[in-house]
């Protein structure tokens, strides 16, 4: 009986199908292995033979970045965790710069916050506001390039904290 269900999704391909797309979201449609487009909110059909679709959401999301663990430039080793909240102002060039967007929203957001935090003493990790427009701007510049709009990027937690490397390098 396997048969009988890959001959209806074989057959299913060769169907036009309705794709109807909220006013939160975007299509990116891969007709032929052309060039992709991008569809606006509303109902479009496509071909599944020939074309693929990907919704995007574009509106404004929340990622909350994991714990790294930074020495900072006086020698003063802290935990810091943060979040990032941002949206996709271009699908296309965040479907197809990037293998997967939000992996590469959180690599290099935590980038950012690698490298503005490392910069700073103990003293001035106080300025959290100044800390936080920092790593925004950082992130800004370094995700642009993907299509992604960060709205801000704050830092929920610092604190100092003692680091012991487990793993030895040979």
């Amino acid at each position: 009986m396997e048969w009988l269900n890959q001959m209806f999704e074989a057959l299913s391909k060769c169907l036009p199908r309705i794709q109807r797309i909220r006013t939160t979201d975007r299509g990116v449609k891969w007709p032929r292995c052309k060039e992709p487009i991008i569809l606006q909110p509303g109902i479009h059909y496509w071909w599944p033979l020939v074309s693929e679709l990907e919704m995007v959401t574009v509106v404004r999301q929340t990622t909350f970045l994991h714990p790294q663990t930074l020495t900072l430039r006086d020698g003063t080793t802290v935990t810091v965790r943060a979040v990032v909240v941002h949206s996709i102002e271009d699908p296309l060039l965040a479907y197809t710069k990037s293998w997967d967007i939000s992996d590469t929203i959180v690599d290099l957001a935590s980038t950012s916050i690698s490298g503005v935090v490392s910069c700073l003493t103990r003293a001035e990790l106080q300025n959290q506001v100044f800390i936080n427009t920092l790593i925004s701007v950082d992130a800004e510049a370094l995700l642009s390039g993907f299509g992604v709009k960060i709205h801000f990027v704050k830092l929920t937690e610092a604190s100092v904290c003692r680091s012991i490397r487990l793993l030895q390098n040979s």
